[in-house]
């Protein structure tokens, strides 16, 4: 938003169970989401390929160091723009390789906000004189009311069609085109991303959905919890959809704001807290409770509402975060431009002193996703309607998991190729061989899989009745 406005051996264990699964499948009954009522949902599977160059230009009056990429998404089925900004001093002789800032817009916006808006070339150049290291700044677009999200449908009218996917676009094909084609250090340690208001959004959701892919992260006067107020207060995002993208609803980004909010929580940084304990974090905002701190529009008055309760539920895990409620001020480019001139001092730290990541120490995660990944770890469900998988104090020698149907597992590479381990789930144990890259696959049974949607965010009953699973992986060979 801006001013103006996510050696196989398989064998089953045995379950450690709180209670009966709830809204199990009877015999002979079909399993299935709630359908929407204002949204068609996807259903062709998104295109998977890598995104290809259309074109390169270099923007004019920026000293050769602005760079506008069009790119082919098959994601997005559309050709798309990135700017890159090249730091001072760059020679594309030179091997030197540079930490990537990934610096994304709001609602409303484009990929040229930052530079013909928001003063973002000057800014990462004045950052040299506060110490902060050369870096390649990546400003891609994210539709006007895209929310960093693949799309739940369209509009029962149709619009849009296809559904646009900027999740598997922005993670699956440009991380990987940047990398690819520009002098980047490419891993997390070197790689950061910042946005305002729906941006903000963006940056610490896919933080918190990709905690692989960025050691540092930042919000700008964030939309950060878009369930926020939920069941009710939370369609005044929706509301405020034609206002940033012409006219047009644009509601099916999550499904409807009740009957899929299951989906509106799979993106949700504020619900998937828990998955940013190696991240750095920096969360700014103006407004404020008192009439002598209060934002002087509404909309900077809900994103600081909405800071507020990502900053609760970080607090709640135990997770550390920078701060900058500074009080008053507006939704508007002078202080996003202010929130960027203090954050990159803050990255720059990060990258000289990056978070330790797994398996250092143990992670938790979750998602709605069929198949997902985090630090190296794969999972894969055989669910037959959309819930979580919640994962906890995830390691080398144990994990916990909750939720329903069965879980396929394969570990990060963690241990000698060929040795043998035992796993270990409410007291029967198997062994296991490690394979050739030094991953164990095994299999988690967690009951028969739910028949309905996961419900019951608001009252904090979601996982009432779930299976909850603990495992433990020790060495069972000897040596």
């Amino acid at each position: 938003m801006q001013s103006g406005i996510r050696r196989l051996l398989l064998f089953p264990v045995a379950l450690f169970s709180v209670a009966a699964p709830a809204a199990l499948i009877p015999d002979g009954a079909a399993a299935a989401d709630t359908p929407s009522p204002i949204c068609n949902v996807r259903t062709a599977p998104i295109p998977p390929g890598p995104a290809t160059l259309v074109t390169k230009t270099v923007v004019p009056g920026h000293a050769g160091r602005l760079i506008d990429d069009t790119l082919y998404s098959p994601a997005l089925a559309a050709t798309t723009h990135v700017f890159v900004l090249l730091p001072q001093g760059f020679d594309a002789r030179s091997t030197m390789r540079y930490p990537t800032l990934y610096l994304i817009h709001g609602a409303a916006g484009t990929y040229a906000d930052w530079i013909n808006v928001g003063n973002a070339q000057q800014i990462t150049d004045q950052a040299r004189t506060n110490h902060v290291p050369p870096f390649i700044t990546v400003m891609p677009d994210a539709g006007t009311w895209g929310f960093y999200s693949d799309w739940y449908g369209s509009d029962l009218n149709g619009t849009p069609n296809p559904p646009p996917a900027w999740t598997t676009y922005h993670i699956g094909e440009l991380v990987p085109w940047i990398d690819g084609h520009y002098p980047t250090i490419a891993n997390r340690n070197h790689r950061a991303i910042a946005g305002l208001s729906m941006g903000g959004f963006g940056s610490i959701s896919y933080a918190a959905r990709f905690p692989g892919l960025f050691a540092s992260a930042g919000t700008f006067s964030g939309a950060v919890d878009n369930d926020y107020g939920y069941p009710y207060a939370n369609t005044y995002l929706s509301a405020l959809a034609p206002a940033f993208s012409g006219g047009h609803f644009d509601q099916c980004v999550w499904g409807d704001e009740v009957t899929q909010d299951v989906h509106w929580r799979g993106d949700n940084p504020t619900y998937l807290a828990d998955s940013l304990a190696h991240t750095d974090l920096f969360i700014a905002s103006g407004g404020g409770t008192t009439p002598t701190t209060v934002a002087n529009d509404p909309i900077e008055q809900t994103c600081y509402f909405m800071s507020k309760s990502l900053i609760a539920s970080l607090d709640h895990y135990g997770i550390k975060h920078t701060d900058d409620f500074y009080g008053g001020g507006s939704h508007a480019w002078s202080y996003w431009q202010a929130d960027l001139v203090k954050y990159l001092p803050l990255m720059a730290q990060t990258f000289a002193t990056p978070p330790t990541p797994p398996p250092a120490k143990p992670f938790s995660f979750r998602s709605i996703l069929p198949s997902f990944s985090a630090w190296g770890w794969t999972f894969t469900t055989n669910h037959q309607v959309t819930e979580f998988t919640y994962l906890n104090n995830v390691s080398r020698h144990r994990l916990t998991v909750l939720g329903s149907g069965r879980l396929d597992v394969t570990t990060a590479p963690l241990y000698r190729p060929d040795s043998t381990w035992a796993v270990t789930q409410g007291g029967v144990t198997h062994l296991v061989e490690a394979d050739r890259s030094g991953r164990l696959t095994f299999r988690v049974d967690l009951g028969p899989p739910h028949s309905a949607e996961q419900t019951g965010f608001s009252n904090g009953s979601e996982t009432n009745g779930w299976t909850r699973a603990g495992v433990d992986i020790e060495r069972a060979d000897g040596e």
